[in-house]
């Protein structure tokens, strides 16, 4: 029995002590520099030479790994310090980056200079070149695939360089002989070769037209240029100019859905990447809004249409404008929606006094309020007469000796929009630039909008005739006018002459519109 324990002790002592020396022979069988690091060039002796990049296949018994240096490895020693043994070290199967060590002679030399990895007692080398002015010349031999950019939207950072083409004249090894390569922009975006970088700018100040773009590596420079296009903002029919032509257009692409034909970037007013009713909205102000001067940039003929504009930016008719001499009738609020005009409004009629030959006098006194064009809201008041034996219910525009005094104040969403001062009117009128909501919706009244008018009638009769029209209408008469708090609205009241009317939601119902 103590035989046969001898001999299996024996057999486990020659097992172990041949495992222990496999052990020992464990180790690397190789080391190769399979890519090189990215920095091959040197401008000067002292730099110190950067590893990074560099990819080494390690072979370890016979199983290949690769190790990628991620980041740069102090030197270990000189070329000749290489040559001597390293120590030994636990055995490992698994490659490992932090025992690689590398060697190369300090100062560079000129011309080729030879760096050495170490990886145990293996050993792999790459060369590296040293040359105060290593590149000869560069050239853009293809330009970037995009040349076209837009003034005001595109700048520097968004410059495409896909397609770009720089060719390298450059001595390789210090020498005279000199090699070129064509650096071909990458996916990578690198814009680096032989780890140095490329660096670009513009050469002036960005401008409409051509832009040179220079390019400089290692103290060499070339160029090439980028066109840049103007845009016109708010040129949504790209016929060179912003008018009421674009708002159409525009309302149409957004409202009606037509497709956009020209440049997006002149329909993106808001330049949030997107056309929608916030663009239509900024245009319909950028076609309103102040000049330094004073004035406004309208996008009607302001002297076809009458239109002025006071210093407070309302536009307003003059007192004797081409309209009057085409008076009113109810025909033209049934057409108003067609010429985009969305108003709210109502008729008071009444017989006073008579013409020059006796027949009597029958007067018409009609207020509006709402959206005019997609550009303006507003109101007016119209004073109009007829011969009462006039079949037709035409009007015409008050004479000037059946002006009345009149002012007009409007409020939007109860805060004061604007006032047209007292004075003898026919029509009084004001609009501001600016859209209502909804105001394209005729079942109910442009509640947005209240409006105040002060009317001073020749006598007091005149002035109740006008009062019992306005209660017939729905307004209720009141001891003042409320335009604090607004609780009452559709009201009026009258002192001898005056009557005073706050308006907001009358309109009315034989019309089956609020057109």
């Amino acid at each position: 029995m103590k035989k046969s324990l001898s001999i299996v002790l024996c057999i486990a002592i020659v097992l172990t002590t041949f495992a222990v020396g496999l052990s020992a022979f464990a180790g690397t069988d190789s080391l190769s520099v399979v890519t090189t690091p990215e920095k091959l060039y040197y401008m000067d002796a002292k730099d110190e030479v950067d590893v990074t990049g560099a990819e080494l296949k390690v072979k370890i018994d016979g199983e290949a790994q690769v190790i990628k240096l991620t980041k740069n490895i102090k030197r270990s020693g000189s070329l000749a310090d290489a040559n001597s043994e390293t120590p030994a070290a636990a055995a490992s199967t698994k490659a490992d980056a932090s025992k690689v060590k590398v060697y190369y002679d300090y100062p560079l030399a000129k011309g080729e200079n030879k760096v050495v990895f170490k990886y145990d007692d293996k050993t792999a080398s790459y060369k590296v070149y040293f040359d105060e002015n290593p590149v000869k010349s560069i050239a853009v031999t293809k330009a970037p695939t995009k040349k076209n950019y837009f003034y005001g939207f595109d700048n520097d950072k968004d410059v495409v360089l896909d397609g770009l083409e720089i060719t390298v004249t450059f001595n390789k090894c210090g020498g005279s002989k000199e090699q070129t390569f064509v650096y071909k922009y990458n996916d990578t975006k690198s814009l680096s070769f032989m780890g140095h970088k490329f660096s670009m700018y513009f050469a002036y100040q960005l401008k409409i037209g051509q832009n040179p773009v220079i390019i400089t590596y290692l103290g060499k420079e070339t160029q090439f240029s980028l066109n840049y296009q103007e845009v016109v903002v708010g040129d949504v029919n790209d016929d060179g100019v912003v008018n009421a032509a674009d708002l159409v257009r525009l309302s149409r692409i957004v409202i009606g859905g037509e497709k956009l034909d020209y440049n997006e970037l002149k329909a993106d007013i808001e330049t949030d990447g997107k056309i929608n009713s916030k663009d239509l909205k900024a245009l319909r102000q950028m076609l309103t809004r102040a000049e330094d001067i004073g004035g406004f940039d309208w996008v009607f003929d302001a002297q076809l249409l009458s239109y002025k504009v006071d210093e407070n930016g309302t536009f307003y008719t003059d007192g004797d404008p081409w309209q009057r001499n085409f008076g009113f009738n109810a025909l033209y609020d049934y057409a108003a929606p067609y010429a985009c005009m969305y108003y709210d409004t109502f008729r008071v009629y009444f017989d006073y006094g008579t013409y020059e030959d006796g027949s009597p006098k029958q007067w018409m006194i009609q207020p509006w309020k709402g959206q005019y064009g997609m550009v303006l809201f507003g109101a007016e008041v119209g004073v109009y007469t007829k011969r009462t034996d006039r079949v037709t219910p035409h009007y015409d525009c008050a004479e000037d000796d059946d002006l009345v005094g009149m002012e007009m104040t409007v409020y939007k969403d109860e805060r004061l929009a604007f006032t047209r001062p007292y004075d003898q009117y026919w029509w009084v009128t004001g609009f501001k630039p600016g859209a209502l909501d909804n105001y394209t919706d005729l079942s109910k009244p442009h509640d947005q909008l209240t409006v105040k008018v002060t009317i001073d009638f020749p006598t007091n009769e005149m002035a109740q005739l006008f009062a019992e029209g306005l209660e017939e209408k729905g307004f209720d008469k009141v001891g003042f006018i409320d335009t604090i708090t607004f609780r009452k609205v559709d009201t009026y009241t009258i002192d001898n002459n005056r009557v005073v009317f706050l308006w907001r939601n009358v309109v009315d119902s034989d019309q089956g519109t609020n057109m």
